[in-house]
């Protein structure tokens, strides 16, 4: 069980009173009982006798205190506060009665998903939308304009990018600058949601509704409770989880190397769920979304989009008559070969895992099937672990 940190605010009180006593020649003391005048537990200024003065307090360290979260500003560390943030290309290129559930504090990305029904209403994201964040996702604030950030995901590699990361515009208000969760995600172990989705409440078991979270979102543990686990949120809030929908991973812990089988059953749990351009929750995948989040949830990184994925991710190549299970295996344009548009994993017998295009749902397929205009462009192998 992690230490458990006292609420927020309250050390900030002690450590001022502290500090005022001292200036003043007062000594504090805790009332062990209420009374009139007096605050059952609260810290209470008095005068210092002869007998305090003797006998010195024993000395304790002080607990660390932090400023209040706070809106962010052109320069600061921030981290996502929703459910996940999306990335788009140009401030403003939202739509007016379909973007909305996906721009606020909370988002409702079920009811953005509602609002996209068909083909034509999900392709128009491409080109506007770069990529997504989850909750408790680290973003550089580069620049703020209008209620919007210019940001770089700092855990989305992109080499193909001027800044080296996922780079581009979330509305400010998704993010806050926040010591506190900065440094328990630093110095506490770390709780990964397993389940396609959870809820974050305010009691363990139960109380207030605080946020839907996807697979794969990443919180620091401060408690862990009669089969619940407590964990940070931006923002300086705590809530619940339950331990049957996240894992634990130590600090400083790396997973053990995963075989292709778990990767695959993994991606598996997502067959049917709709593409979604720039996805990378469990509310939509894009094709480069999906690698990277499944490979990722087994300790395995890569850059996040294709072609870096193929070009730029240190895996070395497999010629076609070689694929094994758990290879990426990737596809360019037609009309330009050295472009890569889409990327699969191989599952074995001649058929892919993957999230193909707007308009359609996470599928296994196979290579035949899908590469109809002969545009296979590669192939590479993560490092994986032999069944």
């Amino acid at each position: 069980m992690s230490a458990h940190r006292p609420p927020h605010g309250l050390i900030g009180r002690r450590t001022l009173l502290t500090s005022l006593a001292a200036a003043s020649g007062l000594v504090l003391s805790g009332c062990a009982q209420g009374g009139r005048g007096s605050t059952t537990g609260a810290a209470v200024a008095s005068p210092s006798s002869p007998e305090s003065s003797s006998s010195p307090a024993p000395s304790t360290s002080a607990a660390p205190t932090f400023a209040p979260a706070r809106p962010i500003e052109a320069g600061d560390e921030a981290f996502v506060a929703v459910t996940a943030a999306s990335m788009w290309t140009e401030p403003g290129l939202n739509r007016q009665g379909v973007d909305e559930p996906s721009m606020g504090r909370p988002v409702d990305l079920a009811a953005w998903n509602d609002r996209m029904p068909d083909y034509q209403s999900r392709y128009w994201l491409l080109g506007k939308l770069d990529s997504q964040a989850l909750v408790g996702s680290p973003a550089d604030v580069l620049e703020i304009a209008n209620g919007w950030a210019k940001v770089s995901f700092s855990e989305q590699p992109a080499p193909h990018r001027d800044e080296g990361f996922m780079t581009g515009w979330v509305p400010a208000v998704q993010l806050v600058h926040d010591e506190r969760f900065a440094q328990l995600r630093e110095e506490h172990d770390t709780v990964v949601v397993t389940a396609d989705k959870a809820t974050v409440t305010s009691a363990a078991g139960g109380g207030e509704d605080l946020l839907a979270v996807s697979f794969e979102t990443r919180l620091p543990l401060l408690e862990e409770k009669d089969g619940h686990v407590r964990v940070a949120l931006p923002d300086s809030e705590d809530g619940w989880l339950s331990e049957d929908s996240v894992k634990v991973l130590k600090r400083g812990e790396k997973l053990p190397t995963p075989t292709a089988e778990q990767v695959i059953e993994t991606g598996k749990r997502f067959l049917g769920l709709p593409y979604l351009w720039a996805g990378v929750s469990s509310y939509g995948f894009d094709c480069s979304g999906f690698t990277y989040s499944i490979f990722r949830h087994h300790g395995i990184d890569m850059p996040r989009d294709s072609g870096p994925q193929l070009r730029e991710s240190g895996f070395p190549s497999v010629e076609r008559e070689d694929w094994q299970p758990g290879d990426l295996l990737f596809f360019s344009f037609q009309a330009d070969p050295d472009r890569i548009r889409h990327v699969a994993v191989y599952v074995g017998d001649g058929k892919i895992l993957h999230s193909p295009e707007s308009g359609k749902t996470i599928e296994i397929v196979t290579v035949a099937s899908y590469d109809t205009g002969n545009t296979y462009a590669g192939a590479v192998r993560p490092p994986l672990a032999t069944a």
